[in-house]
């Protein structure tokens, strides 16, 4: 009964925090303002403390094995984005461009472009949970 209790009290939690996750991630340019970056930031990381306990409170084996498959698909798509970044870098390297010095800087950047509905972020229980959690990768990436 006790669990049941703090289950539904956490739900509520998740979801009034995702609320404002997405109400600031509605914001054209909000990543930019460093007073709400650091809101969203404190609030994703609140979002992770609630997700946390909700999986310990409902604990499955097929939980843990989607969340060794999810893991498994990370790394692999962390390599591959490395093993691109150090195709492009080589290629950069080894090509002379004119009117490009010695002294300037290439900056590389990696983000996650987030299948809504993709298989790496659906659970069959997404619902017990109560949060968005196509919504939240989006906000998160």
């Amino acid at each position: 009964m006790n669990d049941n209790l703090n289950w539904v009290e956490l739900k509520a939690t998740l979801r009034f925090v995702e609320e404002k996750i997405l109400r600031i991630t509605e914001i054209n340019g909000w990543w930019s303002t460093k007073d709400l970056y650091e809101q969203v930031k404190d609030l994703l990381n609140d979002r992770h403390y609630i997700l946390n306990k909700m999986f310990r409170l409902h604990i499955t084996e097929q939980e843990v094995e989607r969340f060794r498959e999810v893991n498994a698909n990370l790394l692999e798509l962390t390599s591959e984005m490395f093993e691109e970044h150090l195709k492009i870098l080589k290629f950069l390297k080894e090509k002379h461009f004119d009117g490009v010095t010695p002294v300037c800087d290439i900056e590389l950047e990696s983000r996650m472009d987030v299948d809504e509905g993709g298989l790496l972020f659906l659970f069959d229980d997404d619902e017990d949970y109560g949060s968005n959690f196509s919504k939240m990768a989006d906000a998160i990436a």
